[in-house]
């Protein structure tokens, strides 16, 4: 996924005049926001966030990168050598927080976080790694428009699990309202979840009697499907906002 707009409100903000400012010629007048206050027009906020990061890491002169991991990534090596866990689970904790901003890195982070109990040299490096890419996309976050239409579609995908990475697929998700990113997740599956298979029980009745096991919730989904308040399909992956 790539996001290149920072987080701003994109409106104008109006203020009531504070205490010992009431004019009485002019009881109903209001003041335009042109400054911070009480964070609001956050627009710069995330990037002194993360540099705050960059410097405490010392990672300010790092070169930055075009990807936040590496494609050959994988977090169960065993052949690397384990490194004092204090400063990796610090920094794998401040990335999670600016989560709420960068949806973007969730992926990685996620990936990093699952090995926070006894972290190698490569996991240092996958960090790192995340912390040369947000180098070089300081500006990138979401923008939130007033005036998008209230339609919610959601993007939901997951990978194939690798027996290097302990056989587990990792799912993904994000949901928009409008034009707007609204809630979005990325973490490793509990149980197998095949992307195509998920769009035929959705859709196909006939699969009701094979699927017993599962939970309601997945049959209330099939009625909305059924009753055409829900619309499942299949997004290529040139089309996957999602993709893992």
């Amino acid at each position: 996924m790539s996001f290149s707009m920072e987080l701003y409100m994109k409106m104008s903000i109006w203020n009531s005049t504070a205490a010992g400012y009431h004019d009485a010629q002019f009881p109903s007048v209001v003041c335009k926001l042109r400054k911070a206050l009480y964070g609001f027009k956050q627009a710069h906020m995330p990037g002194h966030y993360l540099a705050d990061i960059l410097s405490r890491f010392k990672m300010e002169g790092a070169k930055p990168v075009s990807t936040h991991m590496a494609a050959d990534y994988v977090s169960g090596d065993e052949t690397s050598l384990v490194v004092d866990a204090t400063d990796y689970r610090r920094l794998i904790g401040l990335l999670q927080y600016l989560l709420i901003t960068r949806p973007d890195v969730a992926y990685a982070v996620n990936k990093l976080a699952q090995s926070m109990h006894a972290p190698t040299t490569e996991h240092w490096q996958g960090a790192n790694r995340v912390l040369r890419y947000l180098k070089g996309t300081v500006h990138h976050g979401l923008l939130l428009e007033y005036d998008a239409p209230l339609r919610l579609v959601a993007f939901y995908n997951s990978d194939w699990g690798n027996l290097r990475d302990k056989g587990r697929s990792t799912t993904a998700y994000v949901i928009y309202l409008g034009g707007n990113v609204i809630s979005w997740k990325s973490s490793r599956q509990k149980e197998l979840c095949d992307n195509l298979g998920a769009t035929y029980v959705c859709k196909n009745p006939v699969f009701r009697s094979r699927m017993k096991h599962l939970s309601l919730d997945y049959f209330f989904v099939r009625n909305m499907v059924a009753a055409e308040s829900l619309f499942v399909c299949h997004v290529s992956a040139n089309g996957q906002v999602a993709d893992v």
